[in-house]
Protein backbone atom coordinates (compact mmCIF):
# COMPACT_ATOMS: atom_id res chain seq x y z
CA UNK A 1 0.00 0.00 0.00
CA UNK A 2 3.09 2.23 -0.08
CA UNK A 3 1.84 4.16 -3.39
CA UNK A 4 -1.90 4.65 -1.56
CA UNK A 5 -0.06 5.90 1.69
CA UNK A 6 2.43 8.42 0.02
CA UNK A 7 -0.65 9.70 -2.58
CA UNK A 8 -2.50 9.81 1.23
CA UNK A 9 0.36 11.95 2.83
CA UNK A 10 0.57 14.21 -0.35
CA UNK A 11 -3.30 14.99 -0.54
CA UNK A 12 -3.06 16.01 3.38
CA UNK A 13 -0.34 18.25 3.16
CA UNK A 14 1.72 16.31 5.72
CA UNK A 15 5.00 15.44 3.31
CA UNK A 16 7.45 17.53 5.38
CA UNK A 17 6.35 15.11 8.38
CA UNK A 18 5.46 12.30 6.49
CA UNK A 19 8.70 9.85 5.92
CA UNK A 20 8.94 6.35 3.78
CA UNK A 21 11.97 5.41 4.49
CA UNK A 22 11.73 1.66 3.13
CA UNK A 23 14.01 -0.85 4.73
CA UNK A 24 16.94 0.49 7.01
CA UNK A 25 19.51 -1.62 8.52
CA UNK A 26 19.95 0.25 11.84
CA UNK A 27 16.73 2.13 12.65
CA UNK A 28 17.75 3.37 15.80
CA UNK A 29 18.71 6.78 14.97
CA UNK A 30 14.88 7.02 12.98
CA UNK A 31 13.25 6.02 15.73
CA UNK A 32 15.26 7.83 18.37
CA UNK A 33 13.87 11.60 16.74
CA UNK A 34 9.98 10.51 16.24
CA UNK A 35 7.72 12.00 18.84
CA UNK A 36 5.85 8.71 18.63
CA UNK A 37 6.32 4.99 17.77
CA UNK A 38 2.89 3.98 16.52
CA UNK A 39 2.14 -0.02 16.04
CA UNK A 40 -1.71 -0.21 14.76
CA UNK A 41 -1.22 -4.08 14.15
CA UNK A 42 -4.46 -6.20 14.30
CA UNK A 43 -1.80 -9.15 15.13
CA UNK A 44 1.96 -9.34 16.53
CA UNK A 45 3.75 -11.80 17.92
CA UNK A 46 7.05 -10.15 19.79
CA UNK A 47 7.26 -6.83 18.40
CA UNK A 48 11.38 -6.08 18.11
CA UNK A 49 9.80 -2.19 16.75
CA UNK A 50 8.13 -1.69 19.70
CA UNK A 51 10.97 -2.31 22.18
CA UNK A 52 13.52 -0.91 19.94
CA UNK A 53 11.12 2.48 20.69
CA UNK A 54 10.98 2.07 24.09
CA UNK A 55 14.81 1.75 24.70
CA UNK A 56 15.74 4.37 22.75
CA UNK A 57 13.10 6.80 24.79
CA UNK A 58 10.03 7.44 22.42
CA UNK A 59 6.51 7.31 23.69
CA UNK A 60 4.79 4.08 22.18
CA UNK A 61 1.49 3.60 20.91
CA UNK A 62 0.03 0.02 19.96
CA UNK A 63 -3.50 -1.47 19.49
CA UNK A 64 -3.92 -4.21 22.35
CA UNK A 65 -3.72 -7.32 19.35
CA UNK A 66 -4.01 -10.30 22.34
CA UNK A 67 -0.03 -10.77 22.82
CA UNK A 68 2.80 -9.06 22.36
CA UNK A 69 2.29 -5.45 22.50
CA UNK A 70 0.06 -6.38 25.63
CA UNK A 71 2.62 -8.13 27.70
CA UNK A 72 5.99 -5.78 26.35
CA UNK A 73 3.99 -2.29 27.40
CA UNK A 74 2.37 -4.18 30.46
CA UNK A 75 -1.11 -3.53 29.60
CA UNK A 76 -0.03 0.95 29.40
CA UNK A 77 2.38 1.07 32.32
CA UNK A 78 5.02 1.50 29.64
CA UNK A 79 3.35 3.20 26.82
CA UNK A 80 -0.66 3.47 25.43
CA UNK A 81 -2.51 0.95 24.27
CA UNK A 82 -5.76 1.00 22.82
CA UNK A 83 -8.17 -1.75 21.08
CA UNK A 84 -7.86 -3.18 17.69
CA UNK A 85 -9.53 -1.53 14.90
CA UNK A 86 -10.76 1.23 17.40
CA UNK A 87 -9.30 4.18 14.98
CA UNK A 88 -10.97 6.58 17.37
CA UNK A 89 -9.31 5.83 20.45
CA UNK A 90 -5.57 5.84 18.32
CA UNK A 91 -6.64 8.84 16.63
CA UNK A 92 -7.02 10.34 20.29
CA UNK A 93 -4.39 9.00 21.53
CA UNK A 94 -1.69 9.78 18.86
CA UNK A 95 -3.20 13.36 19.42
CA UNK A 96 -2.07 13.44 22.83
CA UNK A 97 0.68 11.99 22.70
CA UNK A 98 1.86 15.38 19.81
CA UNK A 99 0.29 17.68 22.07
CA UNK A 100 1.48 17.10 25.22
CA UNK A 101 4.64 15.51 25.34
CA UNK A 102 5.83 16.13 28.51
CA UNK A 103 2.57 14.62 29.90
CA UNK A 104 4.85 10.75 28.63
CA UNK A 105 7.80 11.60 29.85
CA UNK A 106 8.05 9.88 33.06
CA UNK A 107 6.30 6.52 30.60
CA UNK A 108 9.10 7.07 28.71
CA UNK A 109 11.78 6.51 31.32
CA UNK A 110 10.01 4.06 32.56
CA UNK A 111 9.80 2.03 29.39
CA UNK A 112 13.69 1.97 28.41
CA UNK A 113 14.01 0.38 31.82
CA UNK A 114 11.08 -2.19 30.76
CA UNK A 115 12.97 -2.58 27.42
CA UNK A 116 15.87 -3.38 29.33
CA UNK A 117 14.29 -6.64 30.73
CA UNK A 118 14.46 -7.91 27.02
CA UNK A 119 18.22 -7.87 26.85
CA UNK A 120 19.57 -10.71 25.23
CA UNK A 121 21.81 -11.40 28.76
CA UNK A 122 18.38 -10.79 30.49
CA UNK A 123 16.65 -13.08 28.93
CA UNK A 124 18.98 -15.59 28.58
CA UNK A 125 19.63 -15.59 32.33
CA UNK A 126 15.90 -15.92 32.69
CA UNK A 127 15.69 -18.97 30.66
CA UNK A 128 18.45 -20.39 32.55
CA UNK A 129 17.44 -20.08 35.82
CA UNK A 130 14.07 -21.47 34.79
CA UNK A 131 15.62 -24.44 32.70
CA UNK A 132 17.65 -25.24 36.48
CA UNK A 133 13.96 -25.05 38.42
CA UNK A 134 12.25 -27.46 36.16
CA UNK A 135 15.60 -29.68 36.11
CA UNK A 136 15.38 -29.61 40.01
CA UNK A 137 11.67 -30.71 40.01
CA UNK A 138 12.46 -33.62 37.33
CA UNK A 139 15.47 -35.11 39.32
CA UNK A 140 13.43 -34.59 42.78
CA UNK A 141 10.45 -36.33 40.79
CA UNK A 142 12.62 -39.07 38.87
CA UNK A 143 14.52 -39.67 42.57
CA UNK A 144 12.78 -38.18 45.81
CA UNK A 145 13.68 -38.36 49.23
CA UNK A 146 12.24 -39.46 52.16
CA UNK A 147 13.46 -37.87 55.18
Amino acid sequence: LRGELEALVDELGVSCTVHFHGFVTNPHAIVANCDVYCLPSQSEGFSLGLLEAMAVGTSVISTDCGSGPREIIDKGAYGTIVGVDDEAAFAVALADHLLHPEDFREVETQAQGRAAEFDLDVMAEAYATQLEAVNERMSYALHPTHG
